[in-house]
């Protein structure tokens, strides 16, 4: 296991929120085992982007848009780093 699923993992035996950095901003969200349904189905119907939001939350998905993120690219790298704190490895 890498340093930062070890991470991830520790946080969420603690309080079942995992904190991590994109793009100079912090942000925390629950571990995977408690997200949402909505999040979960909005995720395997491919709505990155609901999927993302209800993850995050409205204050904190407006924070990231305050950002003005143009591509979905960037978007990409901001589920890959929401994966990446919870400890969930993708291909």
């Amino acid at each position: 296991m890498s340093n930062n699923n070890r991470n991830a993992a520790r946080a969420a035996a603690t309080d079942g929120k995992v904190t991590f950095n994109h793009e100079g901003k912090s942000y925390t969200i629950d571990v995977a085992e408690n997200w949402s349904l909505d999040a979960l189905e909005a995720f395997e119907n491919g709505k990155a982007v609901t999927a993302t939001h209800e993850i995050l939350g409205d204050r904190q998905w407006n924070i990231y848009k305050a950002q003005r993120p143009r591509t979905g690219k960037q978007l990409g790298e901001l589920v890959e780093a929401i994966a990446k704190a919870v400890g969930i490895q993708g291909n």
